[in-house]
């Protein structure tokens, strides 16, 4: 496919996002007194725009299940920041959503990316792992990367929780395998995902951590898996 025929689709793309947005009820930026930047208000959350912007798209999964309509999506900069919002209006998908950048120019400045800056993604307020990792640039252009929440305990980063979490952890606890902040699909070989590891809430990734998820797997619960209200 030529440059201009994948930026024909691109420039489609961001047409249908906006008329989408326009038709689902989503507010459109309005500009703020001798301000360039403006706010973004969706049902949900608010971003203040700036005139550098980037776009993200993708696949968007809750525990191994496409996410419903209404989830929401948000980005954020390393340093806490709402750079980018938006609601799923098709199940198991999102985007195009736009990333804003920092803006230096106006006082205060107003928070946003950095170039070259990793974006965060979290769903519903829970962080989330995406792939490829997204690095912000205020390229106006259109990037895909797909969105998956995993289960608390799911350190090797297949979607679900079980006794090969379990495994793995305790192959971390003899030396076989070392911490990693990346959900990697397929996970390397020597390595588990900590971000999910502390199942035990004691701020420490190790054998309990294991035995908790065997003991959820064998109907045992705990605070992983307390047991169902009557």
């Amino acid at each position: 496919m030529g440059q201009k025929s994948v930026r024909v689709i691109k420039e489609r793309l961001l047409k249908w996002a906006l008329v989408g947005a326009v038709f689902c009820g989503l507010g459109v930026g309005v500009a703020m007194d001798g301000d360039a930047a403006r706010v973004l208000a969706q049902p949900t959350c608010v971003v203040q725009n700036t005139p550098f912007i980037s776009y993200a798209y993708g696949s968007i999964n809750v525990n191994g299940l496409s996410a419903p309509a209404g989830t929401l999506v948000e980005a954020k900069s390393p340093r806490g920041d709402t750079v980018g919002c938006a609601e799923v209006t098709v199940a198991g998908s999102y985007g195009a959503m736009p990333i804003y950048g920092e803006d230096t120019s106006v006082s205060p400045t107003i928070a946003g990316m950095r170039s070259g800056e990793t974006v965060d993604f979290f769903i519903n307020g829970v962080r989330a792992n995406n792939i490829p990792v997204l690095l912000w640039s205020g390229d106006k252009d259109i990037h895909q990367t797909d969105l998956t929440l995993l289960p608390q305990g799911d350190v090797s980063c297949d979607g679900m929780r079980n006794v090969i979490d379990a495994l793995f952890i305790l192959q971390k606890e003899v030396g076989m395998r070392h911490a990693t902040n990346s959900c990697i699909v397929p996970m390397p070989a020597d390595s588990l995902y900590t971000a999910f590891c502390d199942v035990s809430n004691d701020s420490l990734c190790n054998v309990v951590d294991a035995l908790f998820i065997l003991q959820c797997e064998v109907g045992i619960s705990n605070v992983l898996c307390p047991a169902s209200t009557p």
